[in-house]
């Protein structure tokens, strides 16, 4: 499926893994700060049978009449602040996907689904940001 955005040079049509590769990207840079998991808070192991982050099903995306909506999951480090570190992953995915789209995605919601220290501690946390058009 694609999502079909209007800009100032026509109608440009965007494939959902190329927005998915790039939101991946942006998780990927905040290593340090977040572990991507699936919807039920699997983290991504590296390593064998570890497989490629991006079958987890860390993202979601839905096309909600011509606007994006983006669901991100992952499981924070302990001591980082949830609310800064959702922030800054919403800014680097706007900045990055402004490339491609004229409009900024409707919403960007991140799914904290735990909280890693020694243990992992599961959590169901939800910090969202919408985008009026």
């Amino acid at each position: 499926m694609a999502l079909i955005a209007r800009s100032r040079y026509g109608l440009v049509a965007v494939n959902n893994d190329a927005i998915k590769d790039i939101v991946f990207k942006c998780v990927s840079d905040m290593k340090g700060r977040l572990i991507p998991c699936n919807q039920k808070g699997r983290i991504y192991k590296k390593g064998l049978l570890g497989g490629d982050p991006r079958s987890l099903n860390c993202i979601s995306l839905e096309d909600d009449g011509g606007r994006l909506r983006i669901r991100i999951y992952y499981v924070g480090l302990f001591g980082e602040s949830i609310s800064d570190t959702a922030n800054e992953l919403f800014d680097r995915i706007e900045n990055d996907l402004g490339l491609l789209m004229p409009e900024k995605p409707a919403e960007i919601t991140a799914c904290i689904k735990g909280i890693m220290s020694k243990q992992l501690v599961l959590r169901d946390i939800e910090v969202t940001r919408s985008n009026e058009q």
